[in-house]
């Protein structure tokens, strides 16, 4: 569902984080059809054209044959704004340019080169939503850490420092981000990081920025709102005579013309009109009976009005407290202030760090404004640390996320009684402060290492995603390079096992469990078994063997693979796996087919958790030792993979037409008793929550986790004792190859041949790493030992 607080959670709780949308109008506007007789085509009048003078002429034919592209709906648009910079566009000229969206010149940006500057700093970004609430693909959705500069009513997110005198590059083009009728508001449901806000285009583009403080989050909010709200201009009516119901009103980007006080005479009237229309839209609810896709149109449009609702009151109350004011106050970074005299941010005078009290394990947060890196620790570091310890000679350990998950430049992170710098920048490789390399399971590549690798430098490994993201990781040569481990294996020294899981209280609750006998009455038109894949032929070859199963009893299958049911177009995207009308429509089923991508143990994701939660019997594929994690034994239909999926059918027809036997796998949920003593010890005592604001997100557990035992060897080493010397093992991520059922009833695609190739490949790349790491330096392509290690890689 999309609307003002629309960022979901993807099941997993990390620190670094669709569907098209109609929109409703904004003026309603009630037209009796008009008929057009079938004999009159514009198109083909030669009547009609031939009297035409030419150059009236020439005009006609271009309109009847370009197309207006900006006419058409926004889902239809390919590219977002701030994809496209002008072709045109020369680095050096300072003229007005335009970052064009390529489609549509209302949502065009006016760069202009002497626009005042209202606001700089740094800020990490993670896109969340491309235009029209459209879900960003999860390869693009990594936080990324820029320098912003507001200037006029464009966000630029550039790499460097802001500069007066130096051009606009092409990629600050690029990140460019209009703010012309855009909305910022504390991101109140995104708790993986903190300080984060979410901006909200007019294109519904979404986008969410960490500051460093709490005060410049809010500092942020507030000066994107006031440019907004003073310069916005005035939105188009929407289209009359469109065919479709709803239809967004065009936003220019254009600055207003309007006094101040005609803009909030303006802003005034629009919240009224929003606002009544809200009430009135609301006051007649969609009959039950409808069609499904008028229902949709019905939460589209409420969606819509919603937000543009809390637009206009922020937009509305920043011009009744004076905004005019506060922009043009010079007292700090608020100050409006022209580019060609707006000084670099590499002033003599640095900002203190901020405080901020994170959770309830009193972790805290020391964010510098502007890190400066060099060989030592910069002096802007070095200043924080003295004002935050205290005079004594501290050796504060640097931790380095060499893998740049988090995106932080640098943080001084509070564990208990123990402190440690942690940082994505590499610069600190040989500063005689680091003590330990951070990386993130996935993106782990033998082309790039910390090498040579000291002998206080510990590795910690963090990898709580799917084993076939990065085969590497589950062979003895490179597991064993790792001090530290926070893995889905419970043998790992942080176990991630329960990922996925809120806590107990999400598999006791009866929410949506349904009646028996009303799942028996839906049995009509549904059938006994759902399946929803989207990944389809991974390691674990799980499609194949439910294609198998299809022949043999009846499976709804609403996800990409093997598809033959279709859910509501606002639940068709990832984003919808958490919708409660996703939940009431699963719920409805007796079993969900629960199969993992790959078959490893204690892998275990929200594929299992789900129907536990929902009331609905899960029949599970893949962790082989899954019972250690089941509330009860007799909770899920755990699949035997040695026997055939006919089998298994036999078994789910006689359980759906038995209550009694049936009733024996919700007993547990109906008298909301969990059994296993190892997933209740596990829940209790994880030292991280899953959506928990009270709790360490698992991100901050594993920080702290290396933090403090570096300082337990800091303490080992101050009492002459030996340090400690942590050591993962085989056992810390364990998975073995991909295995392919027997029984494909189709020809095997190519994806499904080449997981256990990759598997082989990912071996050879382990043995030439440990080469490598004998050597304890990288190579490079002219080295003989490369060419050798290309060669075992290859062969």
């Amino acid at each position: 569902m999309i609307g003002v607080n629309s960022v979901q959670g993807t099941g997993k709780v990390r620190m670094r984080a669709s569907g098209s949308v109609k929109y409703g109008r904004e003026e309603p506007v009630r037209r009796q059809p008009q008929h057009r007789s079938k004999s009159l085509k514009v198109s083909t009048s030669v009547e009609f054209n031939t009297g035409l003078p030419k150059k009236e002429k020439s005009l006609y034919n271009s309109i009847k044959n370009e197309k207006l592209e900006w006419a058409v709906d926004g889902d239809e648009l390919k590219k977002s704004l701030s994809e496209l910079a002008d072709k045109n566009h020369h680095s050096h000229t300072k003229s007005i340019s335009r970052i064009s969206s390529g489609s549509n010149p209302f949502l065009d940006i006016a760069h202009d080169p002497n626009a005042a500057v209202y606001k700089t700093g740094f800020l990490a970004r993670k896109i969340h939503a491309d235009m029209d609430g459209k879900k960003t693909p999860r390869g693009k959705r990594g936080w990324k850490t820029f320098y912003a500069v507001l200037k006029g009513m464009i966000l630029y997110l550039q790499k460097d420092e802001f500069k007066p005198e130096k051009a606009l590059s092409e990629d600050d083009l690029k990140n460019a981000i209009s703010v012309h009728h855009a909305l910022a508001i504390k991101a109140m449901d995104y708790e993986k990081k903190p300080n984060v806000l979410k901006l909200k285009t007019a294109d519904w583009r979404v986008f969410l920025f960490q500051a460093q403080s709490p005060e410049e989050m809010e500092s942020w909010i507030r000066i994107i709102n006031s440019v907004a709200a003073m310069f916005s201009a005035p939105s188009f009516p929407a289209a009359i005579g469109s065919q479709k119901k709803f239809s967004r009103p065009l936003l220019p980007a254009t600055t207003t013309r309007m006094s101040q006080e005609e803009q909030l005479k303006s802003h005034e009237a629009k919240l009224k009109h929003v606002s009544t229309e809200l009430a009135e839209h609301r006051s007649y609810p969609p009959d039950k009976k409808v069609k499904a896709k008028e229902i949709d149109e019905y939460r589209l449009k409420e969606h819509y009005l919603e937000f543009e609702e809390s637009r206009y009151e922020m937009y509305v109350k920043l011009l009744k407290e004076g905004v005019k004011e506060l922009l043009t106050a010079r007292d700090g970074d608020a100050a409006l202030k022209k580019s060609q005299s707006s000084p670099s941010l590499n002033q003599e005078s640095q900002p203190a760090a901020a405080k901020v009290k994170r959770n309830t394990s009193e972790r805290k947060d020391y964010r510098p404004e502007t890190p400066k890196v060099i060989e030592q620790l910069g002096q802007f570091e070095q200043n924080t640390l003295r004002k935050q310890l205290t005079h004594t000679q501290v050796q504060v350990p640097v931790i380095v996320w060499w893998s740049p998950l988090t995106g932080e430049l640098g943080r001084l992170g509070e564990c208990g009684h123990n402190r440690c710098f942690f940082t994505v920048n590499k610069s600190y490789h040989s500063h005689p402060h680091t003590k330990a390399f951070l990386f993130y399971g996935t993106d782990f590549s033998i082309e790039s290492l910390p090498l040579p690798r000291h002998e206080q430098h510990q590795w910690a490994l963090f990898h709580e995603e799917s084993p076939k993201n990065n085969y590497k990781l589950f062979h003895e040569p490179v597991i064993t390079l790792f001090n530290h481990t926070a893995t889905f294996s419970r043998r790992s020294h942080l176990p991630l096992t329960t990922q996925h899981l809120e806590g107990l209280s999400a598999l006791s609750t009866q929410t949506h469990l349904l009646p028996l006998s009303y799942k028996n009455q839906l049995r009509r038109t549904l059938a006994p078994v759902a399946y929803i894949q989207s990944d389809c032929d991974p390691p674990s070859d799980r499609d194949v063997y439910v294609q198998e199963l299809m022949q043999h009893i009846q499976v709804d299958s609403y996800g990409q693979c093997l598809h033959n049911k279709d859910l509501p177009p606002h639940l068709r995207d990832s984003t919808a796996m958490d919708d409660q009308d996703f939940y009431q429509i699963l719920a409805q089923y007796k079993f969900i087919l629960a199969f993992e991508n790959a078959v490893c143990d204690d892998y275990i994701t929200e594929k299992l958790w789900r129907p536990l939660k929902l009331g609905v019997v899960p029949v599970y594929f893949g962790a082989p030792n899954v019972r250690m994690w089941l509330p009860d034994n007799r909770s899920a239909v755990v699949v035997n993979p040695n026997e055939p999926p006919k089998k298994l059918a036999q078994y789910l027809k006689r359980l759906d037409k038995n209550d009694g036997e049936y009733l024996k796998y919700l007993e547990w949920k109906q008298k909301r008793e969990i059994s296993n003593v190892n997933l209740v010890t596990e829940l209790k005592e994880r030292p991280w929550g899953v959506q928990d604001i009270g709790q360490d997100s698992f991100i901050d557990a594993f920080e702290c986790m290396v933090c403090n035992r570096v300082w337990e060897n800091i303490h080992r080493q101050e009492k002459k004792l030996p340090s400690k010397v942590w050591r993962a093992e085989e056992s810390h991520l364990t998975c073995p190859p991909p295995k392919l059922f027997e029984f494909a009833v189709s020809p095997s695609s190519s994806l499904r041949q080449i997981w256990r190739a990759s598997y082989e490949q990912s071996r050879r790349e382990a043995r030439a790493l440990g080469l490598m790491l004998r050597r304890n330096r990288n190579f490079t392509p002219p080295d003989p030992v490369c060419i050798q290690i290309r060669w075992w890689i290859s062969t």
